[in-house]
């Protein structure tokens, strides 16, 4: 499974995402790729699942922000 590191590492600086809990749907986080800040330990989290779009919405699971 694919980390949201390795995920946020191969999508373009310039895309609008949005990381969503996938259990309650609640939006995280908001906003283009390069200005999301994380710390370390929950980028480590892996992607459930991803819908591209215009937002791309990434879907996680236990989110530890």
């Amino acid at each position: 499974m694919i980390t949201l590191r390795e995920f946020l590492n191969v999508m373009a600086t310039d895309c609008e995402v949005e990381i969503l809990d996938e259990e309650s749907f609640k939006v995280l986080i908001h906003g283009y790729n390069y200005e999301i800040v994380l710390p370390d330990q929950p980028r480590d989290i892996p992607v459930v699942h991803f819908t591209p779009g215009i937002v791309t919405k990434i879907f996680i699971k236990e989110p530890k922000f």
